[in-house]
């Protein structure tokens, strides 16, 4: 008797219907059309650090994004990937984000600015937060540039090598 109510429990237990969360995206990627290139070699920002001593960023690009293929808006998430590298070689590190669309049909590119919804031009990325986020459009291609900034480098020695920033681009 004691056998046959364990099985039985034990089935409804298997059987019952458990709070378990299942998710599916409809979108496969063959449908996507979203391409993020790095920067071509020779557009990176270029530092110049000294050792105990405010330095500075010049313009440079980080990423291209081509999504002349869809139309829905997406967000990015631009980050820093080496925080803690950088945390023993730098006290303060701020740069300025820059957002430019190409416009169609020709090779101009117009930094996106604040009009409307979208703000694109107070986008600040630091050691301290290490990563921002925006909404782009679809439809259009885009840089990503490192406008300026400046940090102050205390463990830089002469003849050393120095960390510079490492940054990552995610798609959302």
């Amino acid at each position: 008797m004691k056998r046959r109510v364990l099985i039985i429990l034990i089935a409804a237990l298997l059987l019952a219907p458990w709070p378990v969360v299942y998710a599916f995206d409809r979108v496969s990627a063959d449908t996507v059309q979203l391409d993020i290139q790095p920067a071509a070699p020779g557009t990176e920002p270029q530092f110049k650090a000294y050792g105990n001593a405010i330095g500075s960023v010049d313009y440079g690009e980080l990423f291209r994004i081509d999504t002349t293929g869809e139309e829905s808006d997406r967000t990015y998430q631009l980050l820093m990937t080496n925080i803690d590298e950088l945390a023993s070689d730098y006290r303060f590190m701020n740069f300025q984000i820059g957002v430019y669309a190409q416009e169609a049909g020709t090779e101009n590119w117009v930094r996106l600015d604040t009009n409307g919804t979208e703000q694109f031009h107070d986008i600040y990325i630091s050691i301290v937060n290490g990563g921002v986020s925006f909404t782009l459009p679809g439809g259009a291609k885009y840089k990503i540039t490192l406008e300026h900034g400046c940090f102050y480098a205390y463990g830089v020695q002469p003849g050393g090598t120095i960390v510079v920033p490492q940054f990552y681009l995610t798609a959302g």
